[in-house]
């Protein structure tokens, strides 16, 4: 199973296709809010 990332970015929207697992997808998605300060 594969994992879809949508996101909003200065009023655009992104979609990634991930070929992660769940728990990959989510740490990535904690790492990118940790480092966007």
């Amino acid at each position: 199973m594969t994992y879809t990332v949508i996101a909003e970015l200065e009023g655009e929207t992104f979609k990634l296709v991930t070929g992660s697992s769940r728990h990959e997808v989510e740490s990535h998605i904690a790492e990118f809010l940790l480092y966007d300060e």
